[in-house]
């Protein structure tokens, strides 16, 4: 596994409410770096934010690193990141050292009036 290997997590759509994206299988990587494709935004301040989540059952999720595992408030189009690497050094809205769990999603947060967010996302493993 090398980290060119990708994987698409959720496929362009417009979206205009908080979302749970698609529930993913590590396949057995240490981290990943994260990519939200940003290619259309509108409303009234609208924002958005993507976190990586885990579950330890598949069903019920929790925020893997609710300070550092997490984007910044998104309100325009544009590439956004998010890297879950054990030995990175925490940085608050963009790296998170833990190790990336077995069973993780990213959780979409959509706010403002009206809002309308068009992206994906992609996964690179890290070996």
């Amino acid at each position: 596994m090398t980290f060119n290997e990708s994987v698409d997590i959720d496929e362009s759509a417009a979206r205009t409410a908080t979302v749970a994206g698609t529930t993913m299988a590590n396949p057995g990587a240490r981290g990943a770096m994260f990519l939200i494709a940003v290619t259309a935004v509108s409303g009234t301040s609208p924002t958005l934010t993507a976190r990586v989540q885990y579950s330890v059952d598949g069903a019920v999720f929790s925020d893997l690193d609710a300070t550092n595992a997490i984007t910044s408030s998104i309100t325009a189009t544009g590439n956004y990141t998010i890297k879950v690497s054990p030995g990175a050094s925490n940085t608050a809205a963009f790296v998170s050292n833990l190790r990336l769990p077995r069973t993780y999603r990213l959780l979409y947060t959509i706010g403002g009036t009206t809002p309308s967010f068009t992206f994906s996302s992609k996964a690179a493993y890290l070996p």
